[in-house]
């Protein structure tokens, strides 16, 4: 905004970071001189893909982008970080009745998305329902990228009353992936 052209050195920095901050360890780094002209904007960009990510990264991690620029001329700094939490796919639970009488069986349809453009390896899907069902694990293999998994599970039905059901998925690259369902179960 001074209307004098600026030289700008610049640094980014992209690291693996727990849920509370601390860094993990570097991802990518970037350094370069960056021209603004007078009174002008300039932008520059730091792109981490998967690939240099998730061999680093636990399931609980962010990326924390770090940016330091320095103008040539001053020697001025400006420095700036930002935090970005990964979102994650959801797991679809949907039984095929809502309400089903005891010792009836459900018929639970589990489904997920593949959401990145590497495989999941080592995939497994384990449902739950406290008070009715001991855990059910269901190994997946390896998920082709974008690929949509599906899977039907036969629970009977045991104890009376509303009950929850869990499926949780994990894999070596996804971790710690949720979906529920509630199923009313009578006498």
């Amino acid at each position: 905004s001074s209307g004098i052209n600026a030289e700008y050195g610049v640094v980014m920095t992209g690291n693996a970071c727990t849920y509370m901050g601390r860094v993990q360890g570097q991802l990518k780094k970037m350094e370069h001189t960056l021209f603004v002209p007078g009174n002008g904007k300039a932008r520059c960009a730091l792109y981490i893909s998967p690939e240099d990510y998730l061999p680093k990264i636990s399931p609980d991690s962010a990326i924390k982008v770090s940016v330091r620029a320095e103008v040539e001329d001053t020697k001025q700094i400006f420095t700036e970080s930002e935090q970005y939490d990964f979102s994650k796919p959801s797991i679809s639970l949907t039984p095929n009745k809502s309400t089903v009488r005891r010792g009836q069986a459900i018929r639970m349809k589990i489904q997920l998305e593949n959401p990145l453009k590497v495989p999941l390896k080592n995939a497994k899907i384990r449902l739950e329902a406290a008070r009715n069902l001991r855990p059910v694990s269901i190994n997946c293999g390896n998920i082709k990228p974008k690929h949509r998994i599906s899977a039907t599970v036969s629970i009977p039905t045991r104890r009376i009353g509303q009950r929850q059901f869990v499926a949780t998925f994990d894999s070596a690259e996804l971790k710690d992936i949720q979906g529920e369902c509630s199923i009313s179960i009578v006498d």
